[in-house]
């Protein structure tokens, strides 16, 4: 098994020595990828595209980071690399995005921009609909206003930020979650390996699933019940209100409420409030800090 591994590693320097090499030989360092079993210098090309109205956006890539932000126009802008290929359309007010293409490996030499996908809305308008999804890249998105949001990514963080959604789920393989000044209705947010963190947000009935690191939740306003479910990780409430009801547990590690720290396995105070968060974690600590 090691001596396969080793052979693979090696390997894997002899490729990326030779795409350096490529890359250093062609008018300086150039990003170089292999696409269909050959190395070539590999462009970087940006093309950007106006677009009829849409209210639906459906979005599924392998590689590329995609962003979604307000702006003046209806708009995809794609920055990419030769072998790269993108489709997009619109049709009966649904925009569908898809990676047809891409290399099979490749290296990012000097001063170039991040492959990326950058799809524009206008500031007053709402999307009805957003399904994203990437397999190896970043997901950010800044539309203000959402009906239904559905953000994917099986190995790179995800972004919300200035957002506000009806229905949210957001789910990533290996990856970080990030929500920041967000307004979301029953939103159910799950991190296999990452943190989720929580900022300056107003969440109703959350459901947070995490297995491996941790959660985060900072100056926020919960309303209804939200419930955290970690397997090994730590649960932090930090500048939260004394008002809400709290119920803490934990079967390996120490439950803090405000100025009491214990061993105890369950904690809790105010359950009873209209208001209020559970934290449950396996192993880990679960710490609720006051203003």
């Amino acid at each position: 098994m090691w001596k396969r591994l080793l052979q693979i590693g090696t390997g894997m320097l002899f490729i990326g020595l030779a795409l350096l090499a490529i890359g250093g030989l062609n008018h300086g360092f150039q990003p170089v990828a292999i696409v269909s079993g050959r190395p070539m210098v590999s462009r970087v090309t940006t093309k950007t595209t106006n677009l009829a109205p849409f209210t639906t956006i459906t979005a599924k890539t392998d590689d590329l980071d995609v962003v979604v932000k307000s702006g003046s126009h209806y708009q995809v802008k794609v920055t990419m690399l030769t072998g790269t290929g993108i489709t997009s359309r619109v049709r009966a007010g649904v925009l569908t995005l898809a990676q047809t293409g891409g290399a099979d490996l490749g290296m990012l030499l000097g001063h170039t921009p991040t492959p990326r996908i950058t799809i524009t809305v206008p500031k007053n308008k709402k999307i009805q609909t957003a399904k994203i999804r990437t397999e190896d890249g970043a997901l950010r998105y800044t539309v203000p206003q959402t009906g239904r949001l559905r953000l994917a990514s099986a190995s790179g963080d995800i972004t919300v930020s200035s957002a506000q959604a009806d229905q949210t789920e957001i789910r990533t393989v290996s990856g970080d979650i990030r929500l920041t000044k967000t307004q979301l209705h029953q939103p159910q947010v799950t991190a296999q390996d990452g943190t989720i963190t929580v900022t300056q947000g107003t969440i109703h009935d959350g459901r947070f699933q995490l297995s491996s690191d941790d959660f985060i939740l900072r100056n926020s306003k919960l309303l209804g019940t939200t419930r955290v479910r970690n397997a090994s990780g730590e649960n932090r409430v930090i500048g939260t209100d004394t008002a809400q009801g709290y119920r803490l547990q934990t079967r390996y590690g120490e439950n803090t409420l405000f100025t009491r720290t214990t061993e105890k396995q369950i904690v809790t105070h105010n359950w009873s409030a209209a208001n209020r968060i559970e934290l449950i974690t396996q192993s880990g600590d679960n710490r609720v800090t006051a203003r």
